[in-house]
């Protein structure tokens, strides 16, 4: 499977999964011109889209897709928000993960018609859930803040991305819990550049997933193939 980073952190994310020609696009919050270019105008190939949650830098452009016949899982505008969302061989089952007390926000567990299996969070607090059943190989997982960070002049910022988003020290507990011998790509997203000593925190997810593991930074236009 690839895995191109067309956008991720709070200015957009859009992040996309390439199988067997097949596009999925996990969050759509970038302009729908940017989406176009970053999968090459192959919007013949998109078999669906999901959206995390409502914010707009998830959601941009959801309407715009659907308008176009493109299928979106958005679990999230349900009452229950463990959903599962089936299409060409693809496999969803969505999770709530707290963002923020007037916030749904979903998780999602993805396989892929070829067998691939991946988890995605953004944008959450912590997550409640086990997953070592399921046989993970991919994590792309939000790591966005160290564990103390300076107050800044904006307070309800500060208070924000500290109580709603994950910090480096969740995301190592998370993959520790979640680490299985099946585990080979972790990808760290929604990073707050100005919050997160990146250097650092790519060092100690190596630590908590082992040498066997390869780990990532969901910079814009990296490419990934899970395979190699």
């Amino acid at each position: 499977m690839i895995i191109r980073c067309l956008a991720s952190g709070s200015s957009g994310n859009c992040i996309v999964l390439e199988e067997n020609g097949k596009l999925v696009l996990l969050d759509v919050g970038i302009r729908l011109a940017d989406i176009k270019k970053g999968i090459q105008y192959r919007v013949s190939d998109v078999e669906f889209f999901f959206v995390s949650h409502r914010h707009i830098d998830h959601r941009l452009s959801d309407s715009k897709l659907e308008k176009m016949g493109i299928d979106g899982f958005q679990p999230y505008k349900c009452e229950n928000q463990i959903q599962v969302f089936k299409k060409h061989g693809w496999y969803l089952r969505s999770f709530p993960l707290p963002h923020g007390e007037d916030v749904k926000n979903c998780g999602t567990y993805i396989m892929s018609p070829e067998g691939h299996k991946l988890l995605y969070l953004v944008d959450f607090q912590y997550s409640a859930y086990k997953f070592t059943k399921l046989a993970i190989d991919t994590i792309i997982i939000e790591c966005n803040h160290d564990d103390v960070i300076e107050k800044d002049e904006n307070e309800g910022h500060w208070e924000h991305s500290v109580r709603n988003h994950s910090s480096i020290s969740t995301v190592c507990e998370f993959l520790r819990v979640n680490r299985t011998d099946n585990l080979k790509t972790v990808i760290l997203a929604h990073i707050s550049e100005n919050n997160l000593n990146v250097k650092d925190a790519v060092f100690r997810v190596k630590e908590a997933v082992g040498s066997d593991c390869n780990v990532f930074v969901a910079d814009k236009g990296v490419t990934i193939d899970t395979d190699e």
